[in-house]
């Protein structure tokens, strides 16, 4: 329960981050407390699942206008809109489900921050595929001058990486790996 409770805390933090709430400045902490619910989930499937749930509240929470849309401007009927929408919600959630998966034995190395980051990016970097190319971690840092300065160099993608470091180095802090492990946040300093 205490897994799920984390999953979801990370799909409202992202959903804070975006027009609406407009909270950018919890993009470094976003991503963590699902990397604790994986951290503590040993079966692959569980942590697929994991971020599939943190997934779909993300999604649902930023694009639950698209049943509105359909519905009222697409005209279609209201069943179909849900049926669109709840297409949307689970085929969008699979992105994190994918990250939940790959993500959760990452952050229990002592490389895990710089890896957990590359695969929150190899993740991002898919959602072009499945539609809605914006909504990314890196769009939140916009207003974040350290890690604004990064856009002209390294795109929304090296933002996102700086952030989901971020992020992993507060997972691994809560979960008390040895403080050595956070000197990746060296390679921060610019």
């Amino acid at each position: 329960m205490k897994s799920l409770a984390l999953a979801a805390a990370t799909g409202l933090l992202l959903v804070a981050l975006f027009p609406g709430p407009d909270l950018p400045l919890l993009a470094p902490l976003a991503l963590a407390p699902l990397l604790l619910a994986l951290d503590a989930e040993p079966l692959p499937t569980r942590r697929f699942l994991l971020g599939w749930i943190s997934g779909g509240i993300f999604w649902g929470g930023t694009c639950y206008w698209i049943y509105y849309t359909m519905h009222v401007h697409g005209h279609v009927p209201a069943a179909g809109a849900a049926a669109l929408l709840a297409g949307f919600l689970v085929v969008k959630g699979l992105h994190l489900g994918v990250f939940g998966w790959l993500a959760g034995p990452l952050l229990a190395r002592r490389w895990g921050i710089p890896a957990v980051a590359a695969a929150w990016v190899a993740v991002e970097g898919t959602h072009p595929y499945a539609g809605f190319t914006w909504l990314m971690l890196g769009n939140a840092g916009g207003n974040m001058p350290l890690v604004a300065r990064l856009g002209p160099i390294t795109g929304v993608l090296g933002m996102s990486f700086v952030l989901a470091m971020m992020s992993a180095a507060i997972a691994q802090a809560l979960a008390r790996r040895p403080r050595r492990w956070l000197l990746w946040l060296l390679t921060l300093q610019v």
